[in-house]
C-alpha cells in the first residue's frame, strides 16, 4: 500500500511527535525548509523568489525565525521540538 492509498487515520506518530498535527506541521517545515536551503543553479530572480516563496509559506505556519539555519533533519526535528510546543 503507498502513502496515497491510506487514510490519514492510519498514520502512525514518529518518534518524538505528540499529535498527528504537530507531525503533520513539521513535515510541511521540513518541505519549505528542504527548498529554503537549496542552493541550485537557477536564474538569481528565480532562486530568490523561491526563498522568499518558502519563508513566507513558514510564517503562515507561525513558525518562529531560526529555522532557516537548520542545516540537517535531525536539527531541524530538535529545534521545531524546543521552538514550536
Amino acid at each position: 500500500m503507498n502513502l496515497l492509498e491510506t487514510n490519514k487515520s492510519d498514520y502512525v506518530l514518529v518518534s518524538g511527535f505528540r499529535s498527528k498535527y504537530e507531525q503533520n506541521k513539521f513535515s510541511k517545515l521540513l518541505s519549505y525548509a528542504t527548498i529554503y536551503q537549496q542552493d541550485p543553479e537557477w536564474e538569481q530572480g528565480i532562486y530568490e523568489m523561491t526563498k522568499d516563496f518558502a519563508e513566507s509559506q513558514v510564517r503562515k505556519l507561525k513558525i518562529p525565525d531560526g529555522w532557516q539555519g537548520c542545516g540537517s533533519y535531525e536539527t531541524l526535528k530538535q529545534w521545531f521540538f524546543e521552538n514550536c510546543r
